[in-house]
């Protein structure tokens, strides 16, 4: 079970991938690949190294709890994610009024998920442990890994699938729980958007699935990488998308499995 301390929960996710040994690959993982993803895999890594395994990320901008919320609140935020096995853990700090400040945490590792708020010091809620919240956090672990593309290089635990119009869906395994999600390529080859048609979100007490999307462009390259460095997220509801997230890539540090 993944500890929920604070900076020794990320270590913990940081120890495990210093630690993770390369296993011999159980299916074959250098099937054809969807021709999109192909394109996109030489895009992304052009001479880069395709051996780290993990990444610190950098990140700025503005949030909302629910699309129900009209209030945005700007945010910081540093996110270390592995590459070797699923994992993140998400550190953000919110700027509320009178210059106060709300903490959150979001973590996933080990197939457990965990989410925490916290304001000038005191705990105001904490969740983890439901199936459905391990899997709305395996599902964003997969999006986001258009930030750290060697996470998406066909392997054991992710295989890619055929699309539609320029598309192509990633299947990820982790434990007892398989997600997915539907990537959405542009004429240059860059991953404009991913999508699902269900993810689990919190509603009135209790978990639905709705169908969700986050878009990504403004890619760089990040040393040797070509990554998106502006970014969004939103939930489909009857009365249209509702973004809920919007932020951009300050930094990013890919690290190799010997410097953690």
């Amino acid at each position: 079970m993944f500890a929920f301390t604070a900076n020794a929960r990320r270590r913990q996710l940081l120890n495990a991938a210093a630690s993770h040994k390369k296993m011999p690959h159980s299916r074959p993982v250098d099937a054809a690949l969807p021709a999109v993803v192909e394109r996109y895999f030489d895009r992304c890594f052009g001479t880069a190294s395709r051996d780290y395994a993990a990444v610190r990320l950098q990140q700025r901008g503005r949030l909302r709890s629910d699309v129900n919320r009209q209030r945005w609140w700007v945010f910081s935020a540093q996110q270390h994610s592995t590459l070797v096995f699923p994992g993140f853990d998400w550190q953000a700090t919110l700027q509320l009024a009178f210059g106060l400040t709300l903490k959150i945490r979001d973590s996933y590792y080990d197939g457990a998920a965990y989410s925490k708020l916290n304001f000038i010091g005191l705990p105001l809620a904490h969740a983890g442990g439901s199936n459905e919240h391990a899997e709305a956090a395996l599902q964003r672990y997969l999006a986001e890994a258009v930030w750290y593309p060697q996470a998406l290089l066909p392997s054991d635990c992710l295989v890619w699938q055929e699309g539609e119009k320029g598309s192509a869906v990633a299947v990820l395994s982790d434990g007892s729980h398989t997600v997915s999600m539907r990537f959405h390529f542009n004429s240059e080859g860059e991953v404009a958007r991913v999508s699902t048609p269900e993810r689990f979100c919190w509603v009135n007490d209790g978990y639905e699935k709705r169908p969700w999307e986050g878009r990504f462009c403004h890619y760089q390259r990040r040393s040797g990488m070509w990554v998106p460095t502006s970014a969004s997220a939103a939930w489909h509801v009857p009365q249209g998308v509702e973004e809920v997230w919007q932020g951009e890539l300050t930094d990013v540090q890919y690290i190799l499995q010997a410097d953690l």
